[in-house]
Parts: structure tokens; sequence; C-alpha cells
């Protein structure tokens, strides 16, 4: 390492003379620096970030990883890379030919409901202003003190725009969404997303708690979707911090053991981005600030935070990765049962993988009508959903802890504890036969799911039979009243044991009822104890009292030590 001294000076002048034909110019100066305690010398030159766009002979160049790509000509990727040393935001861009006729008035709406919901005091009081002062607050609508230009910015229309104004706005936007689990090439289902954002968000969940397991976990006391805590932050950072201004797509794919996202990015670090060196990195902080504003996102950088959080909780211990680069890339693992356990592979399918006769899922099915045992049919377990049984299994009969008095089970339990020890001559047997070394492992795990889904059906028709019971009592209160009021009130109790603490004018949207009537109703079934309001007079809502939950659900059953049979 080093140079020969004779040839610094020529090597210093040969790379000055290059620097020449930049254009515009822009002055690189080579340092002559010795190291130490080796007695040589090499060449150092500083590039600091420049502001303008500069070109070689007529020729603009992109730094893309290690190599340089050549763009002349490509006018999307020379603006793209216009707005990257400009360091503006393009969300802000002013659109001022955009009008109110070019949003949705239902998403206006949503957002305002949305806001209301939230503790933050100031939420309330923005969701009342009209629609100019509700959009400039949010700096959706904005004057360039600089132009004196006013009007709808970018973000407006990503966030609110009708489809036909987000495409004339933004051709390039779309959100490409694949699985590739059984055709590794192609795709099995895809879902292309070219609408606002709220309405992407919406589409992207369902689409990942379509394909994704979500295992069973408690925070505290409390059971919690780790796939929804996960994904949303997920799903929330590609919508937030993506470059709006770039060509390319952003994509999800979800492959068997993973997800990779891709996200179109104004790099700053290009690196992989960890919990220590984890900055908040505003890319669209009006996009950003309007999210947190409705609920779906906290303080910039959190997310990510977050997501270091779930993962290994998700994934067995399997933590997520995020490359900061042109392309902002997220992989999220997915988790694995153990080997001995069968896999049930995606929780639902589209129509290409249940047409795949040798799909995990179809393989678990035609073994278990193969099981020699009285709960073999089909039938009574149409769809094997392993975020359901396996804490039956781990938790429950498996782990033969069921002596503690406190700890409280599923409501379906005391019929899945029975059948189990029914079909497996007694609990002590079960577990014999269940150890992961027996030779029958898979076949007696079969047969746990299977009573396991008798147990659900016997208690699914439990429940119908007590909401019956519920409907019947109540409309004994109100003998004597017109058939239509007593149907429209069956519809309202049937709604309400649900939807538990919405207000009037939310149970009146969803039974297509006028406010008016709904609040008669409502009165009436609180005047007889049927229902109760908590919480302050604006922000509080209707609840079951204790009197209807006895009926609708009794006192859950705790653990208890079953006999041997």
């Amino acid at each position: 390492m080093g140079v020969k001294p004779e040839r610094i000076e020529q090597i210093c002048a040969q790379f000055i003379s290059e620097t020449n034909k930049l254009s515009p110019s822009y002055d690189l100066t080579p340092q002559i620096i010795d190291i130490q305690n080796e007695g040589k010398q090499v060449i150092g030159i500083f590039v600091p970030e420049s502001s303008n766009i500069h070109h070689v002979n007529q020729r603009f160049y992109d730094r893309q990883g290690s190599s340089d790509k050549n763009i002349t000509g490509n006018s999307a990727a020379i603006t793209q890379l216009a707005s990257e040393k400009t360091k503006q935001f393009s969300e802000n861009r002013i659109l001022p030919h955009l009008k109110m006729d070019g949003l949705q008035q239902e998403l206006l709406k949503r957002a305002r409901q949305l806001m209301t919901l939230q503790p933050s005091a100031g939420n309330k009081s923005l969701a009342e202003q009209n629609d100019q002062d509700f959009l400039q607050s949010l700096s959706l609508y904005r004057e360039d003190y600089a132009t004196g230009e006013k009007g709808l910015t970018v973000a407006a229309a990503l966030l609110l725009g009708k489809d036909q104004t987000i495409s004339n706005i933004l051709p390039h936007y779309r959100i490409d969404a694949l699985v590739r689990i059984q055709d590794t090439e192609r795709y099995d289902d895809r879902l292309d997303v070219q609408t606002n954002l709220i309405d992407a968000y919406d589409q992207l969940m369902r689409f990942i708690e379509k394909y994704l397991p979500d295992p069973f976990y408690l925070e505290g006391d409390q059971r919690i979707s780790l796939r929804t805590e996960l994904f949303r932050e997920v799903i929330v950072n590609l919508l937030v911090h993506r470059d709006y201004s770039h060509y390319s797509p952003a994509r999800i794919i979800i492959e068997a053991e993973r997800v990779i996202i891709e996200n179109p990015n104004r790099a700053n670090r290009f690196c992989e981005i960890t919990p220590e060196n984890c900055m908040p990195e505003p890319k669209n902080p009006n996009i950003s600030k309007f999210f947190r504003q409705i609920g779906w996102a906290e303080e910039i950088g959190s997310g990510i935070k977050r997501a270091f959080k779930y993962s290994p909780l998700y994934a067995k211990g399997q933590m997520p990765k995020f490359i900061d680069d042109i392309l902002f890339t997220s992989i999220i693992p997915l988790p694995v049962l153990r080997p001995d356990l069968p896999s049930s592979g995606p929780l639902k399918t589209s129509n290409a993988l249940q047409n795949t006769s040798s799909s995990p899922l179809n393989q678990l099915n035609s073994t278990l009508n193969q099981v020699s045992s009285p709960l073999k049919s089909k039938s009574e377990h149409p769809a094997l959903h392993e975020e359901e049984w396996i804490p039956a299994w781990e938790e429950g009969i498996h782990k033969a802890d069921l002596q503690s008095n406190s700890k409280p089970v599923p409501p379906w339990s005391s019929e899945l504890f029975h059948l189990a020890s029914v079909e497996f001559g007694g609990l002590k047997n079960f577990r014999e036969l269940s150890a992961p070394g027996h030779p029958e492992y898979i076949q007696e795990q079969e047969r746990f799911i299977a009573c396991f889904y008798v147990a659900r059906k016997k208690h699914l028709t439990k429940q119908k039979q007590r909401q019956s019971a519920l409907l019947e009592t109540i409309i004994q209160d109100f003998s004597g009243r017109k058939q239509d009021f007593i149907e429209r009130l069956q519809d309202l109790i049937k709604n309400l044991a649900v939807n538990e603490g919405q207000r009037t004018k939310d149970y009146a949207e969803s039974l297509n009822i006028k406010a008016r009537s709904i609040k008669s109703y409502l009165l009436e079934l609180q005047a007889k104890q049927w229902i109760e309001y908590r919480g302050a007079k604006k922000s509080g809502g209707y609840y079951l009292t204790e009197r209807a939950k006895n009926i609708l659900n009794p006192p859950p059953t705790t653990y208890r030590r079953l006999q041997d049979r």
C-alpha cells in the first residue's frame, strides 16, 4: 500500500485535470497522507455531497452500491436525483389546480372519526374544523411563502384523494403484494394497490392476515395479536417513509419463511438499521403526522423499535433486518413450527393454494380422515388453524398443569378436556402417547385436533342457544309492542352484543336506522337495566349489564385437575 514518492505530483496533477470534466465544476483537492511507522504515503480525496447535479462529458451517473449507473436521458431518474439534492419533501409540493372535489369526502369523514377516538385533547377540536381549516392544520393545504403559491399538496392527494386523482398526479405509484410459497418463480396470489394510503393500509393488512399465522401470545394477562402488532408497524413504515417521487413500486413478498418489503427510499446512511443506530429520519413528516393523529403510528422511529420488540416473540427468537439503501428493505422472519409438529401452511389460502392437493393443509386433512377415531369426520373440523389448537395442546392438557384454580381457560375448555380424557383413556395415558418421541405422536396430535373441533362445535352451539335465550328474555320485557319495533330491537341487541362501547350514531349507521329511533331503543333498554352507558357524555358508549352478560357468557371455568378415566 502507498504511492511511489516520485509519482505523487504527477498523480495529483492528473486527478485535478480530470475534475475539469465535471460540469458544473467542483473543487476536489488531493491530500497527501503519511502512514505512520511505515514510511509510506497515500493520496486521499474527500468528496463532500454537492447540492448540484454534475455530469461528465454530457453524461449523468448515479451511484448505486459499488457501481455507477448511466442515467443520461432517463428523465425520471434525473428528477429523482434532483429531488434528493434539494433536500425538500416531495409530499409538500403544492398542486394549485387540485380542488376539494378531487378528494374523497368519505375519507375526510373517516379521518375525523378516527381522530376523535384518540386520547389527545387537540384531536377533537381539530376534527370539528371545516374542511379547509382541517387540512391546513394538518399541513395538507399550505402556502409557499417564497412564491405565494397556495393549494392542496401531494400528501393531501395521497391520503385523501380519489383513485383517479392519485393516478393523474403520481402515475408510477403502486404497491405490489405477492405470495410466493407454492410457486416461487411467479406467485400464488397477488394484490396490486393503487389507492389512497388509508385504504391501502386496510388492504395490505387484510392481505397479511389472509396468509400469515397469528400464534397465541399473552402480554401480561391480555392476549394480543403479535401478527397485527408487528406488521402494523411494518406497513405503516412502508406508507409513511416511502419516497413518492421515485418511479419504482413498493413490494411486499410473502415467502414460506419470511416476508420481504422493498420500499423506494431517500437513503441517508446506506447501512443496516439496528436498535442501537435507529434514529428518527422523517421522509414525509406530514403523512407521518396524519398517521399519528388517527392513531395508526406513534413517534417517528418508534415503528422499527417496536418491530425489533415483537419480531423475536412472533418468530421464536428470530430478529428482523432493516437495510437503508436506495430501496429500504425490511426482512421479517416468520414463525416455524417444531419439526415434530405438522405444519398447517398459510392460515387462509387463495384458490391457487386450495387447489394444490400436495399442500400441507390438505395433507393433514387427508391424514385426519384416516385416523382410527370416533371423532375423525372431516366435517367436524373444516379448517385447521394452528393459532387456535396449538395453545390448547401446549398450554392445556399437554402440560398437565391443571391443578391451578386461578388461571382462566378458554370457554370451550371443559368440553375439550372431557373429550380428550375419554378419547385417550385418561389424561395419564394421553400424556404418554403425546410425548414427542412416541412413534404415534403425530397421529395422537391429529386425534387431539379432532377433539378440539368437536369441542368448539359444541361451544358454538351453546353460544347460539345463549344468544337466543338473551334475546327471548329481553323481548319478554317488551311484550305487547309492535312487531317492527321488536325486530329492530333484536337487530340492535345482536349488534350491541358484539360491538359494545359504541355510540348512538355508530349503531344507527350499522343498522341503517335513524339515530333518533336508535336513541329511543337504547333508552328503553337502559331503563330496564339490560344495557348501561359508561364513560364521558361525549366519548363514552353503551355496554351490556352484568345481568345480560351472565345469560350470554356465563362466568369462565378455571383449570382443574381431571381424574384419569
